[in-house]
């Protein structure tokens, strides 16, 4: 399954979650899926659920832990990273961690300032 057909995914079980608790009642819901459902690909999805978040706390609470596993994906990326590099340039390997260290970075940040990353991901 693809990350939009995921995140849509994700959408709809919060949304009949909160249903069900009574946080929302059907005409929330089909307002929150009919403007979900104007999503033609993920970006727009995120837009949209960004955008309503605040309306309705289920499409808030899909962002966290979309968020979250982003984090948690990258965290587990960079240990690999980090261990193979180990072996190899330990001088290099602790440079990687100290910029890593207290900054939100992604991959990408990480690859551009330091391209021989690239060779250590899966």
């Amino acid at each position: 399954m693809d990350s939009f057909s995921q995140l849509q995914l994700s959408v709809k079980k919060a949304l009949n979650d909160d249903l069900q608790k009574g946080k929302i009642d059907v005409f929330e819901m089909m307002a929150a899926m009919y403007i979900c459902g104007q999503a033609r690909d993920e970006e727009q999805l995120r837009e949209a659920i960004d955008m309503f978040s605040e309306d309705f706390g289920a499409l808030g609470y899909v962002l966290s832990q979309e968020q979250g596993h982003e984090r948690e994906t990258f965290e587990t990326d960079v240990q690999d990273v980090l261990s193979r590099m180990l072996k190899d340039n330990p001088t290099k390997a602790t440079e990687v961690a100290k910029y890593i260290e207290g900054k939100d970075v992604t991959i990408s940040d990480l690859i551009e300032e330091f391209p021989e990353v690239k060779n250590y991901l899966n």
